[in-house]
């Protein structure tokens, strides 16, 4: 054989070697049978959505950076599409991908699946897809989609960008439509959570309301997903109740507070500061 083929037959076997290690595209909202057209008594998420995005560094514990978010969607029954925008620097780096995914209650289960548009001023740098779940929160006079440490995929490749981030972004609405969401019974705005003081040092007192005598689970994660204190688990009466929670025991860093009760659920950055 000549050594032009050897080199040939080194060259393919290398090329597949390093496409091996690549990760198909998860494609996880593709399959037409997760979805139900004519579903009209789910949440509606139709228009466009405002919010910020923040990222720390693999320590999870500095943040790396705040981007602008902004989300364009189209729903027919429980099945959600259309675009998500994310930039920073002013938009001097920005990305627009199309997104999908569907309603299940008060959760949005989604994926960034495919880059319509980029531009990054930074050199060797590449956008993560997200994929996961937002929460879908009733505030006043808008809804809210929130969520911390969904997974996010390096464009193209599909390996895991190992980075914790924080998203809200927020749609207004009319009374009206506030009102029809709660007689819906599938989002009640008498449902709340808040930590104070955020950043906190030694210690943090996490607020909530509920409607109704419920079950209330308040835990500390790290960005990580890694479950790390419970700050309470115990039945309450309905209406506002306070908890004051220790952090001596825990480092410097960014954290999420996650509450549940009944079938809402919340999920809140907390910033440890010495």
């Amino acid at each position: 054989m000549s050594s032009k083929f050897y080199t040939t037959l080194l060259s393919l076997l290398l090329f597949a070697k390093l496409n091996s290690q690549v990760a198909s595209p998860l494609q996880t909202f593709a399959n037409p049978a997760l979805y139900d057209l004519s579903d009209k008594s789910c949440l509606n998420l139709n228009g466009e959505w405002l919010g910020e995005e923040t990222e720390f560094y693999d320590d999870f514990k500095h943040e790396k950076g705040r981007f602008s978010i902004r989300f364009n969607l189209n729903q027919q029954g429980n099945c959600v599409t259309g675009a998500s925008y994310i930039s920073f620097n002013n938009g001097a780096s920005y990305g627009l991908f199309k997104i999908r995914g569907l309603v299940r209650g008060n959760k949005f289960y989604f994926e960034e699946y495919e880059i319509i548009e980029q531009k990054f001023t930074e050199a060797n740098a590449a956008w993560c897809l997200r994929t996961g779940e937002l929460d879908i929160v009733l505030s006043h006079n808008k809804i809210n989609l929130e969520g911390a440490n969904y997974k996010g995929y390096v464009a193209y490749f599909y390996y895991n960008c190992a980075v914790a981030v924080n998203m809200t972004v927020s749609k207004k609405i009319t009374a009206k439509e506030a009102e029809e969401i709660k007689k819906s019974n599938s989002l009640k705005d008498d449902y709340s959570m808040q930590m104070h003081p955020n950043p906190a040092n030694m210690e943090v007192t996490v607020s909530f309301k509920i409607p109704e005598a419920l079950n209330v689970r308040v835990e500390l994660f790290s960005l990580s997903g890694e479950l790390i204190g419970t700050v309470t688990n115990e039945l309450y009466t309905a209406g506002f109740h306070q908890k004051l929670f220790s952090l001596h025991t825990y480092p410097a860093g960014a954290y999420l507070i996650r509450m549940q009760a009944g079938n809402q659920s919340f999920a809140k950055t907390l910033v440890i500061a010495r």
